[in-house]
C-alpha cells in the first residue's frame, strides 16, 4: 500500500500542498470541527498566500505556488481517512478539492520534498 510506505519513510511530518481556488466544484465539503487546528490554519494561510481564480488546471502547474505545510502524521491520516470516506479518493494518489469556510481548496500530499 502506497500510503503505508509513505508514512513509514516520513519523519513524523507529512508535507501537504494547498491552493485556494476562487472558482471550482469541490469533491467534498468539510467544516472546522472535522479538521485539526493545524489544517484549519494552513487552509486560512493558503487563502491569503496561494490563491488562483480558476480550476481545473494541472495541480503541479498552478501559479501561484501552493502553500506547503509540514503537518503531524496523525493529523494528515485523519484528513486522509475523512476524504476517503466522503469521496473514495486518497490524498496520496491525487489532489482533492475541498469546500471549506466558503472557499475551495486543492490539497495533495507532496511526494517530493525540496
Amino acid at each position: 500500500m502506497y500510503e503505508k510506505s509513505y508514512i513509514d519513510t516520513s519523519p513524523g511530518k507529512i508535507r501537504v500542498k494547498i491552493v485556494h481556488v476562487s472558482e471550482a466544484t469541490p469533491d467534498l465539503y468539510v467544516d472546522e470541527s472535522e479538521l485539526s487546528t493545524e489544517i484549519v490554519e494552513a487552509l486560512k494561510q493558503s487563502r491569503q498566500t496561494s490563491s488562483t481564480t480558476t480550476y481545473p488546471r494541472e495541480f503541479e502547474a498552478l501559479n501561484p505556488a501552493p502553500t506547503v505545510v509540514a503537518l503531524d502524521t496523525e493529523d494528515v491520516e485523519k484528513l486522509v481517512a475523512l476524504v476517503k470516506a466522503k469521496t473514495g479518493y486518497s490524498l496520496y494518489e491525487r489532489a482533492v478539492k475541498i469546500g471549506f469556510d466558503g472557499g475551495v481548496f486543492i490539497l495533495a500530499v507532496e511526494h517530493h520534498c525540496g
